[in-house]
């Protein structure tokens, strides 16, 4: 009797690994999807920052103008801005990379346990 006792324990047991398991991996999932959509944006800013630098580069071949000049440190200070948002969207893909590395091996763990 204790050894059935023992055996739908250690089934629920299991079991319960397995859920958690399964939650975890989806939970993974739904983080990966967002680590896509950010680099996408990384992407899009890095593509925004490399059309502003030809813009720049357009308005210093006008000449010494002073709109020319007042537009040139306009688009200098967009450009910087642009900058930091690339990088701050890059420091959160190396963030929530690293969390998933993290979320990887735990998960790793967990299955050479469940063998």
């Amino acid at each position: 009797m204790a050894n059935l006792k023992q055996l739908a324990i250690d089934s629920k047991s299991e079991l319960l690994s397995e859920q958690i398991l399964l939650y975890v991996e989806m939970e993974m999932e739904r983080e990966l999807c967002m680590t896509r959509v950010l680099i996408g944006l990384c992407h899009e800013v890095t593509e925004l920052v490399k059309a502003k630098v030809n813009l720049i580069e357009e308005v210093k071949e006008l000449g010494g103008r002073a709109s020319a000049s007042d537009s040139m440190a306009y688009l200098r200070i967009l450009h910087g801005e642009d900058m930091e948002k690339a990088k701050d969207i890059m420091k959160l893909i190396n963030e929530t990379q690293a969390h998933n590395r993290g979320k990887y091996a735990f998960i790793a763990k967990v299955k050479i346990n469940l063998k």
